[in-house]
């Protein structure tokens, strides 16, 4: 008995992601076969969760409405069979993009920077000539 094919069509939801390292070479994704040593491409841990949960293409990054077709509609990628070991052998982990200092950090730097700036004026206004009364010639 012969098991049903499983297609699946794009969903047109963008997976956003982003080029976190390169050595200059030109990323081509629509044959579906990215240059692996070209760039290092991150996603967010949503589209990551969707490429291991398979509704996501390993291999162009097409997001699907089924999940593990048999083939990838847009590249042709054999996603039943290779996504979850070709996820594994391109998965390099996780890596923080973005600022190395909390919320609460940041709200920090910038009272003591608002208070630094108030302290600096308050201490130029000593020098400042305070306005004096003048009396007209005459009177």
């Amino acid at each position: 008995m012969s098991r049903k094919k499983v297609t699946a069509r794009p969903t047109g939801r963008p997976v956003k992601l982003e080029i976190l390292e390169s050595n200059g070479d030109m990323l081509v994704f629509n044959d579906g076969r990215p240059d692996r040593e070209a760039a290092t491409v991150g996603f967010s841990e949503e589209d990551i969760g969707r490429m291991k949960a398979g509704y996501v293409c390993v291999q162009c990054f097409e997001d699907l409405d089924t999940a593990f077709p048999d083939e990838c509609p847009i590249c042709k990628f054999p996603m039943r069979d290779g996504q979850a070991k070709a996820f594994a052998e391109k998965f390099q982990g996780t890596q923080w993009v973005g600022p190395r200092t909390t919320l609460d950090e940041e709200r920090a730097i910038m009272n003591e920077m608002r208070e630094r700036a108030i302290r600096e004026r308050m201490g130029h206004d000593i020098l400042v000539a305070k306005p004096q009364i003048i009396i007209p010639r005459g009177i």
